[in-house]
């Protein structure tokens, strides 16, 4: 679950598509590994079901839009459906 690489990331903050608020809590889960996305999850959940939804209503791209719903399926379910998509996600 992650948004993509962390160049990629830097590059949507420094557009003014995403906040450098939001810009650190991508990097608390970027590339992380499962168990210390979960981790996060559970300590901040309110905080990324701000961000996801946040994210979601300013983001007009369609692919980042579909790469967000599937990074929010993750979340529920626990398991990454999340293979390469538009945002460099792997």
């Amino acid at each position: 679950m992650v948004f993509g690489q962390l160049n990629d990331n830097q590059a949507y903050q420094r557009a003014d598509l995403i906040t450098l608020e939001q810009l650190g809590l991508i990097k608390k889960v970027d590339r992380q590994p499962r168990a210390r996305i979960e981790s996060v999850l559970l300590s901040e959940g309110n905080t990324f079901v701000q961000l996801f939804i946040g994210l979601l209503k300013t983001v007009s791209k369609s692919d980042i839009q579909q790469c967000l719903l599937v990074w929010i399926a993750d979340a529920l379910t626990g398991e990454s459906m999340v293979k390469d998509t538009a945002l460099g996600v792997g």
